[in-house]
């Protein structure tokens, strides 16, 4: 079943002014899978336009018919319109033969891509950025480096998006040429040949659980995490020679793995500005068993692709030769498409836009000496264009009252749910290879349409995640601020996942998001740790009540009921 949404009727909270006339015929989504939250006007002009914007870049590089994301922010939420080609096939905006034959050679295309272009032109980023001292510039020279910087937030985005579209699509022609093939089995049978492969999401959650074994080998350390308040547990360890030696252990991992936040954004404290949210982890770990182990769960995987792959070889004796090397070759291309879905997000999402939140806290520090604002992470209440003024003498008067205006504007809107949907367009039919990516990635349906989440009292329906049923308490967690609620054996429900919460998934029984389809972090992550798991649940968090016992059937997409607290 599904819901078509037209246009919200709460206009007195939250009122729309189209600037431009026309956007009100268009059909506007919030996009509250990867904007769950309100942004500021500088995360909008230097991280949100860019990421929308990157996927026309993108779309133009491989040859597809799409213009793009439009991004809006309207009343500080992210709203976004897919903007079609109005000459494709069959009048869809997206043709699909075209469309689906040049995605597939840019996925035959991707490992020599990523390793030889991609990856090494983020990594020149990266080294340049860290090497920066930020310190030295004179104000001037600073906006300089914010120019510098918006521009490679651009590039970086282009980057992503060149690598997971043909990423994704890889999966999909496995999983749909699986699908033609063995028809008979469940929806989730062809990902178990993709699980168990190396990627930078699940390294970094086992070296973590490496360091709370090292922790409980020392009986010093192990009490300070067990009975320090984890904002405090960084400095008590300066008291001990012990405590010393496993700080160093825990900065050194925090420069590899912290450059990242709760979610992908340049607003989001990072683990290194504050390490709060690794503590919280690190105690979490240290009570699990050694079977909770993340390298454990890889293994488990790992074992399933392996009998998984046999077993389609098998069922494809009989069949022509090339029949069975393309199965291979789809095979191999899914299976580097999915590990670069994480390890994309690594070097990209969170690696390079924590060294650009640097530039933007720098200026921000400054502003703050000034007095143009109260702190330094107040600049993200400024536009990018404020940003540059604001540096420069004759335009610091203006910041203060537009910093003023937008907290004012933020402080208003935090309190008001925003509509799903805005504009009164028509969803547009996504066909062909990003249709496809679409409804995979962020769930409902090709057309842009949400699944009905909740068709009766008692049941949630989404989109299946991850194989099993299992049953808990369900235990709602919108931030990782929230995470220590979580407790071994309770279905965790979120309104999306990112990296950062995959030590979770070591604690969970099952998880259940709002957002999200089959190929979200949240659905790969889940089947590499054995979870049941239904994204796409549209409003689980504010539908399931917290303390509520709850059965998760990932393998039908349902969340059912058992028992209220």
């Amino acid at each position: 079943m599904t819901r078509h949404h037209t246009k919200d009727s709460r206009t007195e909270e939250f009122p729309v002014a189209w600037a431009n006339p026309t956007d009100a015929h268009r059909y506007w989504q919030q996009h509250s899978q990867h904007f769950p939250h309100q942004v500021t006007p500088l995360e909008f002009d230097a991280f949100v336009c860019p990421v929308m914007e990157s996927i026309g870049y993108a779309a133009d590089r491989l040859g597809l018919a799409l213009r793009g994301w439009r991004p809006m922010r309207i009343n500080t939420y992210v709203y976004r319109a897919v903007i079609t080609n109005e000459n494709a096939e069959d009048g869809s905006g997206v043709s699909s033969t075209a469309d689906d034959a040049k995605m597939q050679a840019a996925s035959d295309d991707l490992t020599r891509a990523w390793k030889q272009e991609y990856l090494p032109e983020v990594q020149g980023f990266l080294d340049e950025f860290e090497k920066l001292d930020l310190t030295a510039y004179s104000n001037s020279d600073l906006v300089d480096v914010v120019d510098h910087a918006l521009g490679w937030m651009e590039r970086l985005w282009q980057l992503h998006m060149l690598t997971v579209l043909p990423a994704y699509a890889a999966v999909n022609e496995f999983t749909d040429a699986y699908h033609d093939l063995f028809g008979d089995g469940a929806a989730l049978d062809a990902y178990s040949l993709l699980g168990g492969l190396p990627n930078k999401t699940v390294e970094a959650a086992q070296v973590l659980w490496d360091l709370s074994r090292d922790a409980a080998a020392c009986p010093e350390v192990a009490r300070l995490l067990r009975t320090v308040p984890p904002e405090d547990f960084r400095d008590s360890l300066d008291r001990t020679s012990a405590g010393r030696k496993f700080a160093r252990a825990l900065d050194d991992y925090l420069h590899t793995y912290g450059q990242r936040g709760d979610l992908c954004s340049l607003t989001a404290v990072s683990w290194i500005e504050d390490p709060t949210p690794v503590i919280r982890n690190l105690a979490s770990y240290l009570e699990q068993p050694e079977a909770a182990a993340p390298a454990q769960a890889v293994e488990r995987a790992a074992r399933e692709r392996d009998q998984a792959v046999g077993a389609a070889h098998e069922r494809l004796t009989g069949y022509p030769r090339p029949v069975v090397s393309l199965f291979d070759k789809l095979l191999n291309a899914a299976q580097t498409g999915s590990a670069l879905t994480e390890d994309h997000t690594f070097y990209i999402d969170y690696c390079g836009v924590y060294q650009i939140r640097r530039v933007f806290l720098e200026a921000g520090r400054r502003l703050s000496d000034l007095g143009v604002v109260r702190e330094p992470s107040d600049v993200f209440l400024l536009g990018a264009n404020d940003l540059r003024q604001a540096l420069t003498a004759s335009g610091r008067d203006t910041a203060v009252e537009t910093v003023k205006s937008n907290r004012e504007e933020m402080d208003h809107f935090a309190a008001v749910t925003p509509p799903p949907v805005l504009g009164d367009g028509e969803p547009p039919q996504l066909r062909g290879a990003f249709g496809r990516f679409h409804s995979k990635m962020f769930g409902g349906t090709a057309a842009g349409e949400d699944v009905e989440s909740q068709a009766e009292p008692g049941v949630w329906r989404g989109s299946s995640g991850s194989s099993g049923t299992a049953r808990g308490t369900a235990r709602i967690v919108k931030t990782l601020a929230e995470a220590g609620r979580l407790v071994a054996g309770e279905v965790l429900v979120a309104p999306t996942t990112a990296p950062p919460w995959t030590p979770l998934f070591s604690v969970a029984a099952a998880v259940v998001t709002d957002t999200g389809g089959v190929l979200s972090h949240c659905a790969i992550v889940a089947r590499e740790y054995g979870l049941p798991a239904v994204v796409g649940v549209a409003g689980a968090t504010s539908t399931i009540s917290d303390g509520q016992l709850v059965e998760v059937d990932g393998d039908s997409g349902v969340v059912r009921l058992l028992e209220s607290p």
